[in-house]
């Protein structure tokens, strides 16, 4: 089985061409691409799609944030996305107490059977 999709720039999220054409990603590339997607998407931020996303505003509405349910939620989610078997490391820190934001590192095996790591994810 292989899986293929468009190429997109790691920094701005535009079409990545060249000469004219859309360049192409496939198997593991996409598959980690596919997971960024997903983390840094809220839910309802997709216009075609509003169930799509990850819930960050349920679980940052309380005063307190319980890292323990932020780390249930996301691992279950990070599960649920296409490709992804197991998750080997889950690294969940604090950036600022303060603005609330966090940092994810995750390391995840694939269908492929080969590891992808996706570091300092900013979450918030």
């Amino acid at each position: 089985m292989s899986l293929f999709g468009i190429a997109l720039d790691p920094s701005t999220h535009d079409l990545m061409l060249s000469d004219g054409m859309l360049n192409m990603v496939n198997d593991d590339d996409l598959l980690a691409r596919n997971l960024k997607t997903r983390l840094q998407m809220l839910k309802g931020e997709w216009v075609l799609d509003n169930t799509y996303g990850f819930e960050y505003n349920v679980i940052f509405s309380s005063r307190i944030l319980d890292l323990q349910l932020i780390e249930t939620s996301l691992k279950n989610y990070i599960l649920n996305t296409d490709g992804i078997t197991k998750i080997s490391v889950f690294k969940l820190d604090f950036i600022s107490k303060n603005t609330r934001l966090l940092s994810l590192t995750v390391s995840v095996q694939t269908i492929f059977n080969s590891n992808i790591t996706l570091g300092g994810l900013t979450i918030g």
